[in-house]
C-alpha cells in the first residue's frame, strides 16, 4: 500500500515511506543518466574531441550535485519544499550540462541534442506549465551562449550552415517538448478535475443510496443494516437494544389542506427537531411516508421513555409557516426491545403494535411494548 512503511534495504537505501522512496528513486535515475553522459564525454575526450581535464572537472561537479540531491531527498530535507523531488533543479542542471557539453565536444557536439531531447522529455510529467516555460527561456539562453561560443572560437567542425541547422534543431526540440508538456499537463489537470468530480458524484450516489433525499435521515435500507449490526452485537454480548416506531398524527390532513410542499417542509422540520433530542449513538431513519424508526443502543427502558417523551414534547411545539398562518403536528410512538435470539421482523412487529396502541389511545402519546420491560 502507498502509505505503508518498509524495513530492510529499501528503507535503508531509499527512505522509510513510499513518497521518499519514489523521489529518491527518480533522483537516482537522473544521476545514472548523468553518469552515462559523463562516460560518453570521457570516451569522446579520450578520442580527442574534448579536453580530458575539463571533462573530469565537470564529472566531479555533476557527481557532487547528484549525490547532494539524492541525500537531501533521502533524509527528508526537501520534504517541506514546494518541489520536494527537486525536479526543476535537476532538469536545469541537466540542461546547463548539455549546453556545456555542446560547447566543449567539437565535431561530436551534435550528439548532445539527443540527450537534450531526453532531458526535456523527463520534465513533461514532473513540471508545471510555468516551470516548463521558464526552462524553455533558460535553455534557449544557455544553448544560445553555447552556439555563440562555438562560432566565436570556430570550434572543430564549425560551419555557419551546420550551426544554423543545430540551432534550429535545438529550438524545435525545446519548443516542441515545451508545448507538448503544457498540453500533457492540461490533460492531467482536466483528468484530476474529472476524477474529483467523479468521486464527488460517487459520494453523492452512496449518500443517496443510504439516506432519504427529503429529510437527510438514514433510509430504510441503511437502517436495516444498522439494525442487523445491532442485532449481531446483541447476540454476541447479550445486551438488548431498543427501537421506537414513530408516526406523525393526522399527517394526511396537512397534505390535503396545505399542499405537499408544506407537508414536505413539516417532515424536514420534524426530522431536525427529533435529531436535536438524540444522543450521538442514537439513529433516526425515515421508514416510509410519515413513519420513522429510531434505534437506541445501550439504552434501558427508563432512558428510552425519557428520550421519547422529550421528542413528543418538542414535536408538539413545532410550527412552520403555511398559507393563512402556521401548521404543526403531533407524533405517536411505540417502543420495543430487541432481545438475544429475537428476529428483527419480530422486534419491528412489536414496535409497530405499540405504535398502533398509541394511536388507538388517542395519539400524541407513547406506548411501551411488554418486550421492553426488563
Amino acid at each position: 500500500m502507498k502509505g505503508e512503511t518498509r524495513s530492510g534495504w529499501q528503507a535503508i537505501l531509499l527512505g522509510p515511506d513510499w513518497q521518499t522512496r519514489l523521489r529518491a528513486t527518480m533522483a537516482a535515475a537522473a544521476g545514472a543518466l548523468s553518469l552515462l553522459l559523463g562516460a560518453l564525454m570521457v570516451l569522446l575526450s579520450v578520442s580527442g574531441y574534448a579536453p580530458l581535464n575539463v571533462v573530469v572537472a565537470w564529472l566531479t561537479l555533476a557527481a557532487g550535485f547528484n549525490l547532494a540531491v539524492f541525500f537531501s531527498i533521502r533524509f527528508g530535507m526537501t520534504r517541506a519544499l514546494k518541489d520536494p523531488a527537486l525536479a526543476q533543479l535537476q532538469i536545469l542542471f541537466a540542461i546547463a550540462s548539455n549546453a556545456f557539453a555542446y560547447a566543449l565536444l567539437g565535431e561530436a557536439r551534435g550528439l548532445t541534442l539527443l540527450i537534450l531531447s531526453l532531458v526535456v522529455m523527463m520534465g513533461i510529467l514532473r513540471l508545471s506549465p510555468a516551470e516548463m516555460k521558464l526552462n524553455l527561456m533558460l535553455s534557449l539562453l544557455a544553448f544560445g551562449a553555447a552556439l555563440v561560443w562555438v562560432a566565436w572560437v570556430e570550434a572543430p567542425g564549425y560551419t555557419p550552415m551546420l550551426e544554423f541547422a543545430y540551432g534550429l534543431l535545438i529550438v524545435l526540440v525545446l519548443l516542441g517538448s515545451t508545448l507538448l508538456g503544457i498540453q500533457v499537463q492540461k490533460v492531467r489537470t482536466r483528468m484530476k478535475q474529472q476524477k474529483a468530480a467523479l468521486e464527488e458524484a460517487l459520494e453523492q450516489i452512496r449518500h443517496l443510496a443510504s439516506h432519504d433525499a427529503l429529510t437527510g435521515l438514514a433510509n430504510r435500507r441503511r437502517m436495516t443494516e444498522l439494525l442487523e449490526s445491532e442485532q449481531a452485537r446483541c447476540a454476541r454480548t447479550g445486551r438488548p437494544f431498543l427501537v421506537a416506531m414513530l408516526d406523525l398524527d393526522w399527517f394526511k390532513r396537512v397534505n390535503d389542506e396545505h399542499g405537499h410542499a408544506v407537508g414536505d417542509a413539516l417532515l424536514q422540520a420534524f426530522a431536525n427537531v427529533v435529531q436535536a433530542q438524540l444522543r450521538s449513538t442514537d439513529r433516526l431513519a425515515r421508514w416510509g411516508g410519515e413513519e420513522f424508526l429510531m434505534l437506541m443502543p445501550e439504552t434501558d427502558e427508563r432512558g428510552a421513555v425519557a428520550l421519547l417523551q422529550r421528542v413528543l414534547e418538542a414535536v408538539a411545539k413545532l410550527r412552520i409557516p403555511a398559507a393563512g398562518g402556521e401548521v404543526g403536528v403531533t407524533v405517536s410512538a411505540g417502543i420495543a426491545a430487541g432481545l438475544p435470539g429475537e428476529t428483527l421482523p419480530r422486534v419491528l412487529e412489536c414496535a409497530d403494535q405499540a405504535l398502533y396502541d398509541a394511536k388507538a389511545q388517542g395519539r400524541a402519546r407513547l406506548v411501551v411494548h411488554p418486550s421492553a420491560h426488563r
